[in-house]
């Protein structure tokens, strides 16, 4: 049996969300220690290049482009285009088998912090294979895609939690009015379940923004507790 009174320093985690441009990838180059990230956005090796990172990088080439139109028809089914030459996405298994790799060899180990950048890209990542698993690749995604994304990207941080090493994940965010409230609010750009899980994991959640001052652009990292619109 542990005892509180014996802990030393907690052991912190990072969420970082923001628009886009505001500096959430780059703040991972500030962080002391040894580092290592995955990338989901290709902004991110823009971000680190030149840095002592360690990194993987996971972009999907292999998207399903027809258009899909609202418009239903006779049958019920989205009225789509079918140019395209089918693809399986097959990028999320790559990084999925990376991630099991290094978990299992204990790679991992050797850093003092671990970044996902982003939560965003990672999540698209994952409604992509888990439609073609049901058979919507390329369609929209019904209840069943949205709740094996949202038990699929939990799983993914409840194992790097599971690790004992400080992460440094990000998100973008939208600034929208509630529909409710009436009041403007920052609203994560994850599906149902996440944007009230994803932030219970860390200990630290800070909103990145960026701005052009005098003909240069600055960077700016807000502390104090977001309204964030986490439901």
């Amino acid at each position: 049996m542990a005892n509180a009174k014996d802990l030393t320093s907690p052991l912190e985690s990072f969420l970082i969300v923001g628009d886009i441009g505001g500096g959430k990838s780059s703040g991972f180059v500030s962080l002391p220690g040894k580092k290592f990230i995955y990338g989901f956005e290709p902004n991110t090796l823009r971000a680190i290049q030149g840095h002592d990172i360690e990194y993987e990088s996971f972009i999907p080439s292999d998207i399903n482009i027809d258009a899909i139109a609202l418009k239903k028809t006779a049958g019920g089914s989205l009225v789509r285009d079918n140019v395209s030459r089918f693809k399986e996405p097959k990028t999320y298994v790559e990084f999925e088998k990376d991630f099991e790799e290094k978990i299992d060899s204990g790679f991992f180990k050797q850093f003092d912090r671990i970044g996902i950048d982003t939560i965003t890209g990672l999540q698209a990542l994952a409604m992509d294979r888990i439609t073609y698993l049901n058979s919507r690749y390329g369609k929209n995604p019904e209840q069943d895609d949205y709740v094996g994304c949202t038990n699929t990207v939990i799983n993914i941080f409840r194992a790097l939690f599971g690790l004992g090493i400080p992460v440094y994940a990000t998100a973008h965010i939208d600034f929208k009015q509630d529909d409710a409230t009436k009041r403007m609010q920052n609203v994560l750009f994850l599906i149902g379940r996440l944007r009230k899980q994803i932030p219970q994991l860390f200990s630290e959640i800070y909103l990145a923004t960026g701005r052009i001052e005098g003909g240069k652009k600055k960077f700016y990292v807000q502390t104090q507790p977001l309204d964030l619109q986490v439901i």
